[in-house]
């Protein structure tokens, strides 16, 4: 619906990736989170700090308390990063979208600026440049370095969004199509899938 309402009204659109973003999410301080380091990793830290030695286990490992939500495989860290994202948004003036919490909305001078999330990636839109840049910049102050691509074609979350065409979107996942025709080994084609 957002790549819908971009084109319809002919806006600006960038996405926007935020590397490590599981990083800047706290973990709270009543949630204790431990976690096995395999041995390789457990060995690059002994090599880093030698103080680490005395967390050394018997199996070449070594066990620690997560004050960051920064790991992919901890249950909490989508949701930490989650609020950490919406507190922000919330500070810069976006509202949530009533219908949609992944979507949120900031109202400047009759121009709205529109963030879609879709877990550490951001589809930006507004009909006004200015506003998009804006996003950005608040976006890297609060994160450092964040991966930006503005443009007629956007690749988000797997799919291809083509804005070329003045009011119309097309969306398409061809690459994706091309990997599962290779995967399942798929011989030939049929023009319905009836056939």
């Amino acid at each position: 619906m957002i790549a819908i309402v971009a084109a319809g009204e002919c806006r600006e659109v960038a996405t926007v990736d935020i590397p490590g973003a599981y990083l800047h999410a706290d973990m709270p301080s009543n949630c204790v989170v431990h976690m096995r380091l395999n041995k390789y990793l457990s060995k690059l830290m002994m090599q880093l700090n030698c103080d680490y030695a005395n967390y050394l286990t018997d199996d070449g490992t070594v066990i620690v308390r997560l004050d960051k939500g920064g790991s992919y495989g901890c249950v909490q860290s989508a949701k930490l990063w989650y609020d950490r994202l919406c507190d922000l948004l919330m500070d810069l003036g976006y509202s949530v979208n009533t219908e949609d919490s992944f979507v949120s909305n900031r109202l400047r001078e009759d121009n709205q600026t529109t963030i879609c999330v879709h877990v550490v990636d951001l589809m930006i839109t507004s009909t006004n440049k200015w506003d998009i840049d804006t996003a950005v910049k608040e976006l890297e102050t609060a994160f450092g370095s964040v991966s930006v691509n503005r443009g007629k074609l956007q690749n988000y979350i797997g799919m291809v969004f083509d804005f070329t065409c003045v009011r119309k979107v097309t969306v398409n996942m061809i690459k994706y199509v091309e990997e599962l025709q290779l995967y399942t080994e798929v011989k030939f084609f049929a023009p319905t899938p009836a056939e």
